[in-house]
């Protein structure tokens, strides 16, 4: 019995080369076929273009020294109900990696209206002011447009470009990573526009920055407001000398809050745009597209024997 079933699997295995063998053709029209198609691909689609920038936790110089003071008084202020905040580390560079691709990140874009206008140029109406007015719908917005009222789906009309289109085009556009040592961080984008993208980029490394520089120096008011309160009701001596100790040192944090410079992250490099499109990578589109071919080459050869000899088996 396993004789004859080895017998059987060789000559499966044998019919299943010879099929191959005499449709050898077939299966090379396919692969021509798909190098058609893979060529037709790389020519109609949009080259697009890695742009990136590498950033690493904002340097404070005052930082250590800082720390160093609250913690040398921090427990005598913890005696009068103040919990201390740290300073420096790498807290808020961990906050700005969170935050980066985060809604209120996108909101800032969405008021920044000369960025709005680049993104959405098409839909910008020169002649009326720079407002904006809906495209008119194109032949595939009719089609989706009837099949939805065929199934009884409502179609809303389009509104100007808000909070929501953003996120869904940058959040498939942009990215975010961090090398093994968790020190330096790239923050990528791929579009078609390289300018383009160099803007998106630091206009969201600034948005990103900017929030967490806010909300420190909003933070840092309270605890600074909070201190002076705790001032005007201590009576032991050495505790209001380590209230205005605090208080001074708040009051360094809050200054550089509102510094100039870069407050989470800073850039470690500047602004790099890919030379050469990063993505379709012609090799990769061949490659995939040709051994496509192949592999339905051989299928449709293998079902067409197997049907053919069945055919042929029932007319005799």
């Amino acid at each position: 019995m396993n004789n004859i079933n080895q017998d059987d699997l060789s000559i499966n295995i044998f019919d299943l080369f010879k099929a191959l063998w005499q449709g050898k053709y077939i299966v090379i029209l396919f692969v021509l076929l798909s190098v058609m198609l893979a060529s037709f691909y790389l020519r109609f689609s949009e080259p697009q273009y890695t742009v990136y920038l590498q950033v690493v936790p904002a340097e404070k110089k005052e930082g250590s020294a800082t720390n160093s003071l609250l913690q040398s008084y921090g427990g005598v202020a913890e005696l009068v109900g103040i919990s201390m905040p740290s300073f420096g580390g790498n807290g808020n560079f961990e906050h700005f990696k969170e935050i980066f691709k985060s809604r209120s990140v996108y909101e800032k874009l969405v008021n920044d209206y000369e960025l709005m206008k680049v993104l959405f140029g098409e839909e910008w109406d020169k002649k009326l002011n720079n407002t904006w007015k809906p495209n008119p719908p194109k032949t595939s917005d009719k089609i989706k447009n009837f099949i939805k009222y065929t199934l009884g789906i409502r179609s809303y009309p389009k509104t100007p470009p808000g909070i929501e289109e953003v996120e869904r085009i940058f959040n498939n556009m942009v990215s975010i990573s961090t090398d093994r040592k968790g020190i330096i961080t790239t923050l990528s984008i791929e579009i078609s526009d390289p300018g383009l993208g160099k803007k998106i980029i630091k206009e969201m490394h600034k948005a990103a920055d900017d929030i967490l520089r806010h909300r420190s120096a909003i933070q840092t008011e309270v605890y600074i407001e909070y201190i002076n309160k705790k001032i005007s009701e201590s009576q032991l001596k050495e505790h209001r000398q380590a209230l205005i100790k605090t208080l001074s040192e708040q009051q360094k944090i809050l200054m550089m809050s509102n510094a100039g410079n870069f407050f989470a992250a800073e850039p470690f490099s500047s602004i790099v745009s890919s030379s050469t499109p990063t993505f379709p990578y012609p090799k990769t589109v061949l490659v995939l597209f040709s051994s496509s071919g192949f592999l339905f080459g051989c299928i449709f050869v293998i079902i067409y024997s197997f049907t053919k000899k069945q055919f042929f088996d029932r007319q005799n």
